[in-house]
């Protein structure tokens, strides 16, 4: 019985000490924030363009949508 009593509290703070350390390299190990700012007019373009390919020749048509 005191072995359960006073094992379960070092069980609980190693178990957390582990999930912070890999919370902390999770955050470590992500991509920084970029923040792009412009002066003046900006224009995006959101066409795509497919491509088909067909035939024994590669004959490849982009078309824009």
């Amino acid at each position: 019985m005191c072995a359960i009593v006073l094992g379960a509290p070092t069980v609980l703070v190693l178990a957390l000490s582990r999930l912070v350390r890999r919370v902390k390299g999770t955050v470590e190990a992500a991509p920084p924030t970029h923040h792009h700012h412009y002066n003046g007019d900006v224009v995006q373009d959101f066409r795509s363009i497919t491509a088909t390919t067909r035939g024994v020749i590669a004959n490849t048509r982009n078309q824009t949508c």
